[in-house]
């Protein structure tokens, strides 16, 4: 890991790695500002930093369209901002409630299907509901640690009554293959 002050001739010049995927140069006169060279010859400017005791990294973006002047300028404001607590690589990711993710699901996905108004109820009706008071999408990990989420888990895993419709459309929603019974399909005799 390189350490030099980038001059603006120096990063046009920059070497290329050899025998690695990508290079860091770090600036001396902007701490925290890095440079990433690729194998390929792409130069992107980062800024790296530790928040609550994590290492991050956030892309400021390429450098032929950032000068070296705006990434010193980007990392200034991004990392005065971890000063102040505001994690910038987290901010979009922890703001994304279930319900959000769910109408992007929807948007993405289910809008494409035949039956979109009747699985776009369901969602809403079945899944987002039992999931209204979630803030955050927890890891794995944090819900199995967790016993709140735990009962909630297993009122949402509990078989519930439904039709065969209902059963369909929700299988065809989320992408998994109905079985031979529930698609109706009778064995053929040849």
């Amino acid at each position: 890991m390189p350490c030099a002050n980038l001059t603006c001739k120096l990063v046009d010049n920059v070497a290329l790695p050899i025998g690695r995927k990508s290079l860091d140069y770090f600036d001396q006169r902007m701490l925290g500002l890095v440079l990433r060279v690729s194998a390929r010859g792409t130069k992107s400017w980062n800024a790296v930093y530790r928040h609550q005791g994590r290492a991050r990294r956030l892309t400021i973006g390429r450098y032929p369209i950032i000068t070296l002047d705006d990434a010193r300028a980007r990392a200034r404001e991004a990392l005065c901002a971890v000063s102040r607590g505001i994690d910038s690589c987290g901010v979009h990711a922890d703001k994304l409630a279930f319900a959000e993710l769910a109408s992007l699901f929807v948007e993405g996905h289910v809008r494409k299907l035949r039956r979109a108004r009747q699985v776009e109820r369901l969602i809403q009706r079945e899944v987002v509901v039992a999931w209204k008071t979630v803030r955050r999408i927890p890891s794995p990990a944090a819900m199995l640690r967790s016993s709140s989420r735990m009962s909630r888990n297993a009122r949402l895993c509990s078989p519930r009554p439904c039709n065969h419709a209902t059963r369909t459309a929700v299988r065809s929603a989320l992408g998994s293959p109905a079985s031979r019974s529930d698609r109706g399909s009778s064995p053929s005799h040849a």
